[in-house]
């Protein structure tokens, strides 16, 4: 089945060309449609802290951040801006580093070319994972991640919030590619620019740490360095020191809101009994300890599905969904980096020789988990309307909550499958053979 489609699009003179035409069109009128629906909160926060950063101002001093917003924005709705956690700046001094460039153009100046620089970086991202498949494999790795960067309904989101989810894939994609021709430094660097940015990919330099990779460690450690170096020394030096110990730890505890698409999240929406979904400042509760168990799941998992591959790009990409999956916290915008593992995928040889009933049955979870996460964003829109007693009425409203969750775990699952059988192939002592990526 999927030798058969992908055989069929690669020797169609118009299916390729028609189904990327369609998938675009799809795409621009949804992104202009989703640019017009509210404000980019996120950029408004993260560019106005990086204004700050040239100031003086702490990032993590929202009286101070908050009236300059409302000075420099020309908005209504920048009232509402660093009024409570999750309207506030509670990213890395890192994320208003990056913003650094932009602060010398007006807000709507900023937020325009920004947003276009993210188109650029995402399919920057996509291409460098593709390069981590054998030459033969690449066209359908990236013909499958533009699809996913073009139908994945996160993205738009990400890009009309004005997110930073475009670096973290470069990152990881940079990661991707390296790992498959042992580059171990270089991808230490990689992994090390995506967790300046958000803490969750650090996961994937704990894994190699295990797999006894220290020159990926050194490579981390390097990106770190600059990356924090640099920021303490064009902003506040103990900016850093407050987001490890301040806002890291209060962002820990997560919250039931319905944007939070981790699992964690998830399970407390499904089985507590509190009925307001809407509300940020609403924490996991103990619920946030699950996190650890769930992470240990996941790592554990890869960990054995891999142990004949353990270096193989796919085993690192599965670990980006046990990131984003399993902490306090993962936002429905952070669902753009699993458009990686999907990339890896395409490799052909973990699809070979399968029965055709299960090559058909693993597709049609790849589409449900792509059209869960995509409808996830549109379901949420209607669930934050819902009042508490709304949702104390209709018990589906809370599965409703996690569509993102399921999706992104059906994918997990393909992915787990198909590493077990790419990893049945490699020779038994063989990791040198992924030099043939």
């Amino acid at each position: 089945m999927y030798d058969a489609a992908m055989s069929n699009i690669r020797h169609s003179r118009w299916a390729v060309p028609a189904l990327l035409s369609a998938a675009l069109l799809y795409f621009a009128l949804n992104l202009w449609q989703k640019l017009g629906d509210s404000f980019a909160w996120d950029f408004g926060v993260d560019w106005t802290a990086s204004q700050g950063m040239r100031q003086g101002i702490s990032l993590y001093d929202p009286a101070r951040l908050g009236a300059l917003a409302q000075q420099l924005i020309a908005d209504p709705q920048t009232q509402a801006l660093f009024s409570r956690e999750f309207a506030g700046y509670i990213n890395p001094p890192s994320t208003a580093l990056l913003l650094l460039p932009f602060t010398l153009l007006s807000f709507a100046a900023a937020l325009a070319t920004y947003r276009l620089v993210l188109l650029i970086v995402f399919a920057a991202g996509v291409a460098l994972a593709g390069l981590a498949l054998p030459p033969g494999e690449r066209r359908r790795g990236w013909l499958l991640g533009a699809l996913g960067l073009l139908l994945l309904r996160p993205v738009i989101v990400s890009i009309q919030l004005g997110q930073v989810d475009a670096w973290v894939m470069l990152g990881l994609g940079a990661a991707l590619w390296t790992t498959a021709r042992q580059r171990w430094i270089a991808t230490g660097v990689g992994l090390g620019w995506a967790a300046a940015f958000k803490v969750s990919p650090a996961l994937l330099v704990v894994y190699l740490a295990l797999r006894g990779q220290w020159r990926a460690i050194v490579g981390a450690g390097v990106a770190g360095v600059g990356v924090f170096g640099l920021a303490a020394a064009l902003g506040r030096p103990t900016d850093l020191g407050l987001f490890l110990f301040g806002i890291l730890p209060s962002a820990a505890k997560g919250t039931l809101y319905v944007y939070n698409q981790s699992l964690p999240a998830w399970l407390a929406r499904l089985l507590s009994p509190e009925t307001n979904l809407i509300d940020s400042r609403i924490s996991l509760g103990p619920w946030q300890y699950a996190s650890v168990p769930l992470l240990l799941l996941g790592l554990g998992a890869v960990w054995l599905v891999a142990r004949r591959a353990p270096q193989h790009p796919l085993t690192l990409s599965l670990l980006i969904p046990v990131a984003i999956l399993t902490g306090p916290v993962a936002w429905d915008h952070y669902l753009t980096w699993m458009i990686l593992p999907l990339v890896q995928m395409a490799d052909r040889r973990a699809w070979q020789n399968m029965d055709g009933r299960w090559q058909t049955a693993l597709m049609g979870l790849l589409v449900l988990g792509g059209v869960l996460m995509s409808i996830a964003g549109l379901v949420l829109s209607r669930t934050i309307l819902a009042q508490p007693e709304a949702v104390a009425a209709h018990w589906w409203w809370r599965p409703a909550s996690g569509l993102g969750t399921v999706g992104a775990l059906l994918w997990f699952a393909v992915g787990l499958i198909l590493l077990a059988r790419l990893a049945a192939a490699v020779p038994v002592g063989g990791e040198r053979a992924d030099r043939v990526l």
